[in-house]
């Protein structure tokens, strides 16, 4: 793997596509982002990426995750899924990676990292104030959890009360 991890992000939901992209470039990794495999696998050819973060529910997602591993220079999968349902199909697929993408997007990057090896995880500083931000869209609880860790929040989520 390069110095610079290079990291392509598969996602159908704009808003935690767009914080994926931002959160993972503020890392120091040139990241990528699309909402369609299509795209994807240009973007795939076009950079080599190190580490595909895909939603495996999308057109032809479980397909392309299968290019991805199979290739000549096979990347690293990591799955988003959000239902126990997908981790079994994710699982059966052979994909060892899974993560729940209504996490949160501290719990996100913290995985992405790990999958790369690069730098600590993340961690909750004690002496942060908490916040529990609680919505049942998780593009919506991923965005305030996005501006409250930027100024300096530990939060929580949840999906419901």
């Amino acid at each position: 793997m390069a110095e610079r991890a290079v990291i392509l992000v598969v996602h159908k939901g704009r808003i935690l596509l767009d914080l994926l992209v931002r959160s993972l470039q503020a890392d120091d990794m040139d990241t990528y982002g699309s909402a369609t495999v299509s795209e994807a696998t240009r973007l795939f050819e076009q950079h080599q990426p190190d580490l595909v973060i895909i939603d495996p529910t999308l057109d032809d997602g479980f397909a392309f995750m299968d290019r991805v591993r199979s290739g000549i220079e096979p990347a690293g999968v990591l799955a988003l899924v959000d239902s126990e349902e997908v981790r079994q199909q994710v699982s059966a697929a052979g994909v060892e990676r899974a993560v729940d993408g209504s996490e949160g997007l501290d719990a996100l990057v913290s995985e992405i990292r790990s999958s790369l090896n690069t730098g600590p995880a993340l961690h909750l500083d004690s002496d942060r104030s908490r916040v529990l931000v609680v919505d049942d869209d998780v593009g919506i609880r991923n965005l305030l959890a996005d501006y409250l860790n930027s100024r300096g929040y530990a939060t929580f989520l949840a999906g419901n009360g």
